[in-house]
């Protein structure tokens, strides 16, 4: 009886190992576009709408990382109020990064390890993932376009580029 008991024992130790997606070194990042901005105001940094808001306060749930290490957004209050409940769901600290100069930030995170939320703009979302080493031949969003996240897993040298749907639960 010992014996089996050892024996499934280690078969559980050893087959755990083995069901992992991806290694424990892995990084992910997070590419989403700040939420539904006010466009009846006329000014350069306009609010969130409502459904701004909303989707802002729903984005925590589609994070599938447990650990958010980094939030980076720009800063305009816009993409400032779209990441805010992520850093408190996580603790996370918000970096700024100016959104027409977006290089240095993504080089400074290259080499970091953990996982990532950027927040940017329809158009530097797509030039960002390309300097993170995803694959995708799209320039930019469509101007309505709010309704998807993009995921780049990097492990083992491998990058795996992800578009995840972002509908608004009611």
């Amino acid at each position: 009886m010992m014996r089996l008991f050892y024996f499934i024992s280690l078969f559980l130790l050893l087959s755990s190992g083995f069901s992992c997606k991806y290694p424990a070194d892995k990084t992910v990042i997070y590419l989403v576009r700040h939420a539904e901005k006010d466009t009846t105001v006329n000014h350069d940094d306009p609010p969130l709408t409502d459904k701004g808001k909303q989707r802002a306060q729903q984005l925590p749930q589609m994070i599938e990382e447990q650990k958010l290490k980094y939030i980076y957004t720009t800063p305009f209050e816009r993409n400032r109020k779209t990441v805010q409940p992520l850093a408190k769901e996580f603790g996370s600290e918000i970096h700024i990064y100016d959104w027409g100069n977006w290089e240095p930030m993504v080089d400074s995170i290259k080499d970091l390890k953990g996982n990532f939320v950027i927040c940017g703009h329809s158009n530097n979302i797509f030039p960002i993932a390309r300097a993170l080493g995803a694959e995708t031949d799209q320039s930019e969003l469509d101007a309505n376009e709010y309704d998807k996240i993009f995921k780049i897993t990097r492990a083992e040298g491998a990058v795996v580029f992800e578009t995840i749907e972002f509908n608004l639960n009611k």
